[in-house]
């Protein structure tokens, strides 16, 4: 018994309690493991990468290439998102050509950060976005276009009010960016633009029967901003889209009329010693007509009607005007100010710009639906229109115009901001919608008088508008002339215009625009009203300073002055006449500034003028010597003044007398073709010492001619020959050759007796135009014939000796020596009274080299196929020359010279020299 209570007891000390004593530590336990371990922080500054593939690719701060990051940029992390995102900006910004390599995947991926619903990841993509746009061009954007617009679309239809407002900012980019890509999907996001303002949740693009002219205004009031606020942010983004879409139109059928243009009227100029290209079609015809970029679409054929070619039609047109400008008309009614009689209407800065934006719209689509009907030539949807709103606009807009601002520019000053958007854009956007709906009949009507004395009133005081402001005026002010049916209240206009004219600066865009609209309401309206006729006088008056002022820009003034000189109206050519001589001034006119197809207008102001005295002449000589005048206007100019003595005989003016005196003509002439003004020549012969430097050839002695020839560059020579056949041309047209060349003759003696030295384009005209007018039956003054004898063989010996001393000029040498061979061939006194000379004078030459270069022209004019028969004519005069100079004492017998002109002449003349 006791045994077995022992073996209990042992049994129950296994389970029984350990009782721990108070402040004794626990015991450790027989299977105790010791966890304690020592540690060192370790800081990783830059994540390791390695590899063959990585080594080469460009890598964030991080070392993530773009394809680690391509692959976050759509995370379910927002942080990583985000970190993606800026990685992206930091790696694009840095090798921007990644964007090009990955631009499909980043277009994609970018797109659908679009409708992200964290605020800051979207607004981080919209920025990353802005830097892949703005370094691609449009073409390479092009084929991706879709994907951008349709989540744009999606983005700006979202039911988060955060996403929408982002979309405008996507809005703006892609305008700034890419205009003609986004207006060629305008029937998708007109579409959307409605649905943004109204009520609408349209389930297709287009417009239905039962949508015209209905539609509500969203209101929206748990939205974190206004609905006026929200409003004004839509109508400015419609606005902008609106006008690059007028703009894309207009530029596209401007294009198209250029191409018919230049398919009625095709030219090719052929130019002298140059390679002409032409094509086989001409630029407008069928094979080269204008047509659009190719892109490449994604969408499939059933959505790619939604293009601006929608929009072509006037119906279709038509249908989106009557669904917008009812919600336009309600968002004016909204914050547009009670009438109250007769006093002007003070609004708030944000009713301006909501009221600007409503009007702008609207003006901008009555712009569109015009040139749609005038390229269609189908008004009747432009008519429906002005039925349809005709009452709604005058009782709407027009009760309390004009509109003023009463915001204190103070506030502007405080937050820093561009000072507040003033009414004139509003006043002026209401006048020009109402303009297309003003007729003959409504003059009396007082909305219509309201708005002429307040386009009076801005003329007067239209100095400090803008561009857009000015255009606009002046469209309004085009179609009330129209239908104001009084001569006085046109006059007024007229008037208003000329003080718009005026306090425009000289060179701003305003005062052309108004210039080419006074000039069109003056043609048509400006001579029945005495105070009409002050204007125009007024008008015609300022133009000669305005041309001086602009110069190369001064297109418009110049056709304007031109026009009315060619119906010849008193006061242009009076104003011609007086103010030619400063136009034309080789110094300080404008003549020489301008560009080659201006200095034509002022060729034709010359045509005009009546008469012309020497020093003009002078003036128009000098500028002819001027390098910036081109070949072609001179020749334009010398046949101008050519034709006008013909014009007396033939004119039905018969009291008109000969525009200048014909001996001053043919000087102008003369001067204008020897290419050199008085005081180049007298300094080229103050030059005459410089050829008595080593390397240049020394001039012949007085004895054997008295002029020599210099060599002046800075001038093309094929300009100088061009001009000298031009003058050659007109002296033909004013009289017979026999009796120009006796008036030329005279000019030439006078200038080879003054001048000592001539250049070689002096030589080429006198020698070009001997040949150009005489005959071999000419009659030869004894002066003339030694001055041209001086000339021809000063031309030769120049030519030779550059030739010989390896000097001469390839491209004015040969030109010139053929003027003078020609000169000995058709004139065989010449050639016989240089023989002559040779054989005279050759004798006392002491220089071995004049000796050389004398006897080489000799060997060159016997080597000359043309005068080899002549020379066999002339042969006594012929070996007299020759044996002066084989018997000359410094010809000696071992020179190679002596033996190439012992050889031709025996060969030529057939005799055989013996020393």
């Amino acid at each position: 018994m006791a045994k077995g209570g022992r073996k209990n007891k042992e049994k129950r000390k296994d389970f029984q309690k350990v009782k721990f004593k108070v402040g004794k530590k626990k015991p450790q336990a027989d299977n105790f493991t010791v966890t304690t371990f020592k540690s060192q922080a370790i800081q990783i500054r830059e994540q390791l990468k390695s590899g063959p593939v990585d080594a080469d690719e460009p890598t964030t701060l991080k070392k993530k290439n773009i394809h680690d990051l391509l692959c976050h940029l759509n995370h379910y992390n927002v942080s990583i998102r985000q970190s993606s995102i800026a990685g992206m900006k930091e790696l694009l910004s840095a090798h921007p050509s990644l964007i090009s390599q990955h631009l499909a995947i980043l277009i994609d991926s970018l797109s659908i950060l679009m409708t992200d619903k964290e605020d800051a990841v979207r607004k981080a993509g919209i920025s990353l976005l802005q830097l892949v746009l703005q370094a691609t061009p449009a073409d390479r954007v092009g084929p991706f276009f879709p994907v951008l617009s349709a989540h744009l679309t999606c983005a700006m239809t979202h039911l988060q009010e955060d996403i929408q407002l982002d979309s405008l900012a996507i809005l703006d980019l892609m305008l700034a960016s890419y205009p003609r890509l986004l207006t060629g999907r305008s029937q998708e996001l007109l579409t959307v633009f409605v649905q943004l303002i109204s009520r609408q949740r349209k389930q297709s693009v287009g417009w239905t029967e039962g949508e015209l002219d209905g539609g509500e205004l969203a209101i929206k009031p748990g939205s974190r901003i206004s609905s006026h606020k929200w409003r004004q942010k839509v109508l400015q983004r419609l606005r902008q889209f609106l006008t690059a879409l007028l703009e894309e139109y207009f530029i596209k059928h401007s294009r198209q009329a250029d191409s018919a243009a230049e398919s009625d009227n095709y030219t090719v100029k052929i130019q002298e010693h140059k390679e002409t290209n032409a094509p086989i079609f001409a630029p407008g015809s069928h094979a080269h007509g204008y047509r659009d970029e190719f892109i490449l679409s994604l969408t499939s054929s059933s959505s790619s009607s939604t293009s601006c070619q929608d929009f072509s039609e006037p119906d279709n047109l038509l249908g989106f005007v009557r669904s917008l400008v009812p919600l336009l008309l309600q968002c004016w009614m909204e914050v547009a100010p009670k009438s109250q009689g007769h006093s002007q209407a003070h609004l708030h800065s944000v009713a301006v710009e909501i009221l600007d934006g409503v009007l702008s719209v609207i003006l901008l689509l009555w712009r569109w639906m015009q040139s749609v009907c005038e390229e269609k030539c189908n008004f009747s949807c432009m008519t429906q229109l002005q039925k349809l709103y005709h009452k709604k606009f005058v009782s709407h807009l027009l009760p309390c115009f004009p509109y003023t601002s009463h915001d204190a520019p103070a506030r502007a000053k405080r937050s820093g901001k561009a000072t507040p958007m003033t009414v004139v854009n509003l006043n002026l956007s209401a006048c020009e919608i109402m303009s297309y709906f003003m007729s003959r009949g409504d003059i009396s009507v007082p909305w219509l008088r309201r708005i002429m004395a307040y386009v009076l009133e801005t003329c007067v005081e239209g100095g400090s508008l803008s561009s857009g402001h000015v255009q606009s005026l002046l469209g309004v002010v085009r179609r009330l002339v129209k239908v104001l049916p009084s001569e006085e209240s046109v006059s007024d206009i007229l008037q208003a215009v000329f003080s718009l004219y005026e306090s425009c600066h000289v060179l701003s865009a305003h005062r052309q625009a108004a210039m080419q609209c006074l000039d069109e309401l003056l043609t048509t309206h400006g001579t029945k009203h005495p105070s009409s006729r002050s204007v125009d006088s007024l008008f015609i008056q300022s133009l000669p300073e305005l041309i001086r002022t602009l110069g190369s820009v001064s297109s418009k003034a110049l056709q304007i002055l031109l026009r009315r000189a060619a119906q010849r109206q008193a006061e242009a050519l009076t104003c011609i006449q007086k103010h030619l001589k400063s136009f034309v001034d080789p110094e300080s006119g404008v003549l020489l500034k301008l560009s080659a197809d201006l200095q034509v207008h002022i060729i034709h102001l010359i045509h005009h003028a009546d008469p012309l005295d020497l020093d003009t002449l002078r003036s128009l000589a000098t500028c002819c010597h001027d390098n910036r005048m081109s070949a072609e206007n001179v020749a334009y100019l010398v046949n101008i003044l050519s034709t006008r003595l013909l014009e007396v005989g033939v004119s039905p003016y018969v009291d008109r007398k000969l525009p200048f005196n014909s001996a001053d003509f043919i000087s102008f002439l003369f001067s204008v073709s020897i290419g050199s003004t008085q005081f180049e020549l007298a300094s080229s012969d103050g030059q005459d010492s410089t050829s008595q430097d080593v390397g240049k050839p020394r001039p012949l002695p007085s004895n054997l001619t008295s002029v020599s020839i210099a060599t002046k560059a800075g001038r093309p020579w094929q300009h100088h020959s061009a001009i000298v056949k031009s003058v050659c041309l007109g002296y033909s047209l004013i009289s017979s050759k026999q009796q120009m060349w006796d008036l030329v003759q005279t000019l030439v003696i006078k200038l080879l007796n003054s001048q000592k030295t001539i250049t070689c384009y002096t030589a080429y005209a006198v020698l070009h135009a001997a040949n150009y007018l005489t005959t071999g039956k000419t009659y030869w003054r004894k002066e003339a014939l030694n001055k041209l004898t001086d000339c021809c063989l000063a031309t030769l010996y120049k030519v030779v000796s550059d030739d010989v001393m390896g000097i001469g000029s390839s491209d004015w040498s040969e030109a010139i020596w053929e003027e003078a061979v020609d000169m000995l061939v058709a004139s065989k006194p010449v050639l016989m009274e240089m023989m002559q000379r040779i054989h005279a004078y050759v004798t006392d030459l002491t220089d071995p080299e004049h000796v050389h270069h004398v006897a080489m022209v000799i060997v060159r004019l016997l080597q000359t196929q043309r005068l080899s028969a002549i020379l066999a004519q002339i042969t006594d005069s012929a070996m007299q020359a020759v044996n002066s100079i084989m018997n000359h004492h410094l010809a000696t017998e071992g020179s190679r010279w002596v033996a190439e002109l012992q050889y031709e002449s025996s060969v030529v003349l057939n005799v055989k020299l013996q020393r």
